[in-house]
């Protein structure tokens, strides 16, 4: 009778024990010496000038920020970079960016306008 029951402890003892091992528990006040930008668990990717895009269209304002409206593509996509956009409100501009396309943002590596 003992043997009946010490099996089925014996096995939940060690089914937890193989559980807690492969997930260590942190400490509840640890702190990590790396800055802000690497604790980010879902960090965005780096702009890579190797994505870029060249995107043309008009620098409008609308709700109070600038953005590209691209009448080829049937787009506007908002502009990250406001004091360079502003330059050319209202001028049909070449834009060289990378898209975010979460946010629907160009990040602006360099902006002409188109002669």
């Amino acid at each position: 009778m003992k043997k009946l029951l010490t099996l089925p402890v014996l096995t939940t003892l060690l089914l937890v024990g193989v559980q807690l091992s492969a997930k260590p528990i942190p400490p509840a006040n640890s702190f990590s010496l790396l800055d802000g930008a690497q604790q980010q668990k879902d960090p965005q990717p780096p702009m890579d000038a190797d994505k870029a895009m060249v995107f043309t269209g008009k620098v409008i304002k609308t709700k109070g920020q600038f953005v590209l409206m691209d009448l080829a593509a049937k787009a506007t996509y908002a502009l990250d970079d406001q004091e360079k956009a502003k330059t050319f409100e209202g001028k049909t501009v070449q834009v060289t960016g990378t898209l975010e396309t979460a946010s629907n943002t160009i990040h602006i590596l360099n902006i002409k306008p188109v002669a």
